[in-house]
């Protein structure tokens, strides 16, 4: 009898569980996917070597620090539009603290890429105390092109801006041939901006400046 009434409950159980599976829109079994930055071995390499983030409350990694531009590629991500978020942690010692996202990727030499610094490169003014932000898409529009063809366009100071060598969440939207930055809850976009190539979609990966290296955690990826 009370072998009976045991089979009966779980019996229940199991269809309570099912059924809530189904409202949810997955199978009892299904479970959610890891963060994307969970699995070191599902980034492709450039130029560095990558360890897991050693952090209490955040899932990601850390880029090494050598001489040349690196990347860490998400392996089989093909990112179009949508919004890409992540928190990022460089240092205050410049000029070794350029760090960021490379997206509309089609090999390690052809990208865009949205990044922050720990000063501004062309300023030698009083923002060269903080950050900027900026935006450039090799190999034909280098910073340095752009930073001499169209100056204040794609390099621009962050106002306020983050301590560098502190965690700080970062907001990028891409939609259509143009893309935003914001960082933290900030209703405008530290850059505003109009992408300098025709690719709809690419590879998403983490991109470092030479010299540079850098923490970034909790990577989230919205497709539109």
């Amino acid at each position: 009898m009370h072998r009976r009434r045991f089979l009966c409950s779980l019996t229940t159980s199991a269809i309570a569980l099912s059924a809530a599976a189904r409202m949810r829109g997955q199978s009892p079994s299904a479970s959610s996917a890891p963060p994307p930055l969970a699995d070191t071995s599902r980034l492709v390499l450039v130029n560095r070597t990558v360890a897991p983030l050693v952090d209490p409350v955040r899932t990601g990694v850390r880029l090494s620090e050598v001489q040349g531009e690196g990347l860490a590629i998400l392996s089989g991500s093909d990112f179009g539009a949508g919004t890409i978020e992540i928190d990022l942690r460089g240092r205050t010692a410049a000029p070794r603290s350029f760090l960021g996202i490379a997206f509309h990727g089609v090999d390690p030499a052809t990208f865009d890429a949205i990044y922050f610094s720990r000063f501004t490169a062309s300023g030698g003014d009083a923002r060269a105390g903080g950050m900027a932000v900026h935006y450039h898409s090799p190999p034909r529009y280098t910073d340095a092109r752009l930073r001499n063809e169209r100056p204040g366009r794609y390099e621009l100071p962050i106002i306020p801006a983050p301590a560098p060598d502190d965690w700080f969440h970062v907001r990028i939207v891409v939609a259509s041939s143009e893309a935003q930055a914001f960082i933290g809850d900030a209703a405008e976009p530290c850059l505003d901006i109009t992408l300098l190539n025709d690719r709809e979609s690419g590879f998403l990966g983490l991109w470092v400046g030479n010299y540079s290296g850098g923490d970034f955690a909790d990577l989230k990826i919205t497709s539109a």
